[in-house]
């Protein structure tokens, strides 16, 4: 990049006197090559309109500017007239690369390569990445056997910027001449000219072939040959070609058979003795197996099983040598502990010890079984128990464990030398001003006379940074010396000496912006936790830059202040902005939907303030009608649902605290009883208080058209206004897959003719309609979560038998409140068998619905779990005794936007429907992100 610094300044005006000046620019001035291109740095360079305390920091702030990764070649004059400046700016920008073709081949020969390369369309035009693509792509070339290859890239100028065409040519390949394998076995040497053969003749990929000849030796490990090994070796014999020679060795095929092993299964067993001989590479001796035996057995309690093994030798039907290990084994019980004992202990008695046992003791442990894994974790667990009461000469012996061949029990004794205390001789805190040295004594914790305890020290000390940090001493630091802990010759007394360099509290002064090409700086100083004069901390700085990443619309986001000295400094905000169109189309699945195609087409930033407008469409077909009444099912009429949304949103509209969201839909739908389209428009405010209180509020007009009815009193169309005022407590320690906290939500929604609804003699619409839900997340140990829900809803028609409720807006226990392993039809029958929808709501409606869920976390993406869901909905009057249930088992898969569940429930108490036919045992449920 070539960069041209130019500064001509007015005759006028003396340099040395200049360079000591207030700078004052009232106005910047933008030239470049093409003025289409100047557009985009405007609002960039319009921020240097400011005043600068000198020369010097005008040249700091201006070097920060013309840093950008967009900018090809600079130059500037500043001039002065009655003490205001003026800043002329020259500069070519660089080329975007808009476009880049997909990779094409000169001639007939082929490589895969990575699908993602240095070079991406949004990224300025750089010829250092043009070279380093270029080398990425030759060397790819010579892995595979074309040292020669040539990559080109050229370059066209389209109206928004480049076009990048890269081409390969690959020349002539280093091919395989020959592949020599030698091996004392004909059966494996055969497989391996099978598997391996088809490389010559072929370019020499040389990382294809280790791949492959890796894969050949797992396959005969597979096979028994646990101690085979695999030696390639190659040769070139000219300069296009090479042989290639593979030894197999050690072609002994091993199997084991084992009997009378009822705790572990013959295939676990199989498994551990196959990977124990392959990591060892030798043949076991009777000793070496039975030491991975009882390794195996003892960590599971099983102290005293006994073993019987066998060997032969013998020819195998592969004509190798076979080596036959047949094991049997007597387990006899678990290994109970008689007694655990502790030796040399007098700071802590015994009994305190047992407690610090088995409260951090494994579940083996914990019911007195023999551990051997357990014992050597407590030792460290002991150690840290004494060290953190000032013991930090400590040494606790391996354990002893005495056995009793008779009783077939253990004693368990840990032997300690606790040597002497330290205790804590003098504090020594420099580099602070007297009201931090106060706070930072308090928070050390640690006080002449005290014990010593390293452990907490450590962490203390650590949060001595944080709290001066975020005090406003941002550049405060510790000074790690040698003597920050200094222990005196029989480590009794300790000495404790921290320096600091605290450095002036920083303040903000002016905030400067870089990258921000489209994007508005009301915007960035809108999401900032910090302003201009206001005390800049580590944390403020910390989600300033959360704040602006949550936007979606940079990739990158640097803050950072100029100046590492002064106590009031300019505070830089580098970002880099996303490509802000997008389409993406998915492909799903579900339970109660069947097949599903979703598409979606946004473009956000809008106007530079990251308003978002999106047009979304899903199709779904459902795999059965068992959703649908009997009539409709019968009538087995297929149809395919979709909805189409236009939306618009907007965060802090018109500057407010409040978030604004717009959409207008159609869709066709299938209910129990009817088929319907509906068009809606909605529009809503969201704000958020507290990051753990939000309200809402959201008008909607809706106009339905119901068809395919059973009941002719559904067909016809309808209109419903209303409003949903709403409001969210959220403590939930992650909004997904939370593992802690509780969750919150009460909506109210009112309809009626004043809000948009229809006023029709006899069927006027006039309700509300009162949904409560409530999470609770309660972690228990390091693996499982107890996760529980809990949803109520009452409706009521305002009108009674002169007003109107459509079976639309009529409750039905659907998607996040199913009881899952009941149908739709089966869980929104009443008391009396009638389906919710086949009632007219003169008065009130109510739902309910709870669920019990104890997940297990398999792996992080992974999780398992039980449950109990019970649930019903009740027409004119609430009968909490006359919920329907179930139980089942719950696997999830957890993805960025939620959990992918795969739900098994099993009906608690089954039913016959109206027609007299028991209901069905269960039902799997798909679903993604309800609970």
């Amino acid at each position: 990049m070539k960069v041209v610094w130019g500064f001509i300044l007015s005759f006028c005006l003396n340099f040395g006197s200049y360079a000591e000046t207030e700078i004052n620019i009232k106005q910047v001035e933008l030239k470049c090559p093409t003025g289409l291109a100047c557009e985009e740095y405007k609002n960039i360079f319009n921020s240097l309109e400011r005043s600068y305390t000198n020369l010097v920091h005008f040249k700091k702030v201006l070097k920060l500017f013309i840093a950008n990764e967009g900018i090809q070649e600079f130059s500037y004059q500043l001039k002065e007239f009655k003490g205001k400046h003026s800043l002329e700016i020259n500069f070519t920008p660089k080329d975007k690369v808009v476009e880049i073709d997909p990779i094409e081949f000169i001639g007939k020969n082929r490589i895969e390569l990575p699908s993602i390369l240095l070079l991406k369309e949004g990224d300025f035009y750089d010829e250092r990445k043009i070279l380093q693509t270029k080398r990425v792509l030759a060397d790819i070339a010579k892995e595979k056997g074309f040292p020669y290859a040539e990559v080109i890239i050229k370059k066209a100028s389209t109206s928004g910027g480049v076009k990048l065409s890269i081409m390969i040519d690959l020349k002539k390949p280093i091919k395989v001449e020959s592949f020599f394998i030698n091996s004392e076995s004909d059966y494996l040497k055969q497989m391996a000219y099978t598997r391996l053969g088809s490389f010559i003749g072929k370019p020499y990929d040389l990382p294809q072939i280790k791949v492959d000849t890796e894969d050949l030796r797992k396959l005969f490990q597979d096979m028994g040959y646990y101690l085979v090994d695999l030696n390639l070796k190659y040769r070139f014999d000219s300069k296009d070609k090479v042989s290639l020679f593979l030894d197999i060795i050690n072609a002994k095929q091993v199997s084991f058979r084992v009997e009378g092993s009822r705790y572990f299964s013959e295939i676990d067993l199989k498994e551990t003795l196959k990977n124990a001989m392959i990591s060892g590479k030798r043949e076991f001796s009777k000793e070496n197996l039975d030491i991975v035996l009882r390794e195996k057995y003892e960590q599971v309690g099983f102290k005293f099983t006994e073993y019987q093994v066998e060997k032969q030798t013998f020819e195998s039907r592969n004509k190798d040598k076979m080596i036959k290990y047949s094991i049997k084994i007597k387990e006899n019980a678990k290994s109970k502990v008689l007694r655990l004992s502790f030796k040399g202990n007098t700071f802590f008695n015994s009994n305190q010890l047992k407690k610090l046992y088995y409260e951090n003791a494994f579940e083996q442990a914990s019911s007195n079984i023999y551990d051997p894994n357990y014992y050597k974790s407590f030792i460290n667990i002991l150690r840290e128990h004494y060290i953190s009461s000032g013991y930090v000469s400590v040494f606790v012996d391996e354990p002893y464990v005495q056995f009793d061949n008779k009783s077939k029990m253990v004693i368990v004794s840990f032997r300690i030398r606790e040597g002497l205390r330290a205790f804590v001789s003098e504090v020594n805190i420099n580099g602070l001003s007297q009201a931090n040295r106060f706070e930072v004594l308090k928070l050390l914790g640690m006080n002449v006379g005290s014990p010593f305890n390293p452990i907490l020290f450590k962490t203390n000390v650590d949060n001595t940074i944080k709290y001066l940090k975020n005090s406003g001493y941002y550049y405060s630091k510790l000074f790690k010396t040698q003597d920050m802990v200094a222990y005196d010759s029989d480590n009794t007394e300790v000495k404790i000496n921290l320096t600091f360099n605290e450095g002036p509290k920083l303040f903000a002064g002016d905030i400067i912006i870089i990258g921000n090409y489209i994007t508005r700086k009301r915007l960035i100083l809108r999401e900032l936790t910090f302003k201009k004069n206001s005390l800049v901390t580590s944390k403020i700085i910390s989600d300033s830059r959360s704040n602006l990443m949550a936007l979606g619309i940079f990739s990158n986001v640097d803050i950072k202040p100029i100046s590492k000295s002064a106590s009031r400094t300019d505070i830089l905000i580098f970002v880099r902005e996303k490509d802000f169109g997008s389409f993406e189309i998915a492909p799903g699945i579900r339970s109660d939907l069947g097949f599903k195609l979703s598409a979606n087409l946004s473009y956000n930033n809008i106007d530079g303030l990251n308003k978002r407008v999106t047009l979304s469409t899903t199709f779904n077909r459902r795999f059965d009608l068992n959703s649908l009444d009997d009539e409709r099912r019968e009538s087995d009429k297929r149809l395919i649902e979709y909805d189409t949304t236009l939306g618009f949103s907007e965060k802090k509209i018109l500057r407010s605290d409040f978030d604004f969201n717009m959409s207008l839909s159609y869709a066709r739908k299938r209910f129990y009883s009817f088929d319907a389209d509906i068009r809606r428009f909605s529009y809503g405010f969201t704000r958020n208080f507290y990051p753990w209180l939000s309200g809402s509020f959201t008008q909607q007009i809706e106009e339905i058209s119901q068809f395919e009815a059973t009941d002719e009193d559904n067909e016809g169309n309808f209109q419903v206004g209303s409003i949903t005022p709403g409001i969210l407590f959220d403590f939930r320690d992650r909004p997904v897959n939370p593992s802690s906290g509780a969750y919150f939500e009460l909506s109210y929604e009112l309809a009626n003719p004043t809000f948009g609804s229809q006023d029709v003699e006899g069927e006027s619409i006039d309700y509300y309609k009162l949904i409560s839900r409530n999470r609770f997340y309660f972690p228990m140990g390091d693996y499982w979560i107890l996760a529980t829900s809990m949803a109520f809803g009452l409706q009521e028609n305002n009108l009674g038998k002169d007003g109107y409720i459509p079976s639309i807006k009529v409750f039905r226990l659907s998607g996040a409140d199913i009881v899952r392993g009941f149908e739709d039809e089966e869980i929104n029958r009443l008391i009396s068998g009638e389906d919710i929808s086949d009632n007219d709501i003169n008065s009130r409606a109510y739902m309910a619905n709870l669920k019990i869920e104890p997940r297990y976390y398999l792996s992080d993406s992974t999780v398992l779990g039980i449950f109990y869901d019970a649930g019903r909905v009740f027409v004119d009057e609430f009968q909490e005794d006359k919920l329907r249930s179930s139980a089942g088992v719950s696997f999830k898969y957890i993805t960025p936007v939620g959990t992918l569940d795969f739900d098994y429930g099993i009906k608690l108490l089954r039913k016959k429907d109206s027609s007299g036919n028991l209901e069905t045992p269960g039902r799997l449920h798909v679903s993604i992100g309800f609970f």
